[in-house]
C-alpha cells in the first residue's frame, strides 16, 4: 500500500501481555501505539516505515484490511516516537 501525498498509515499494536500474563480484552487498556507501515512522499522525514509511535486518535481514519486494522492520519496526530 503506498499513501499519498502527507498520509501517514499505522497499524495498532497490540500489547497482550502484563509481565508475561496474557490478560484478557476486558482488562487490557488501549494502548496509543502503532507501528508506521507506510509513509507518503509529502510527509517529511520525523517518521519513517517500521517506527514505533504514540498518536492522537483525533482525526485519524480507520479501515481494517485482511484482520488489520490499518489508520491513516496526517503527520500532526503523530505526537512521539518511541
Amino acid at each position: 500500500m503506498k499513501p499519498i501525498g502527507d498520509i501517514i498509515i499505522l497499524k495498532l499494536i497490540e500489547e497482550t501481555e502484563n509481565n508475561g500474563i496474557i490478560l484478557p480484552k476486558e482488562l487490557q487498556k488501549e494502548k496509543l501505539t502503532a507501528e508506521v507501515i507506510a509513509v507518503g512522499p509529502d510527509a517529511g522525514d520525523d517518521v519513517r516505515k517500521w517506527d514505533i509511535v504514540y498518536f492522537s486518535k483525533h482525526g485519524m481514519q480507520t479501515i481494517e484490511i485482511d484482520w488489520d486494522k490499518l489508520m491513516f492520519t496526517k503527520p500532526a496526530g503523530i505526537l512521539a516516537k518511541k
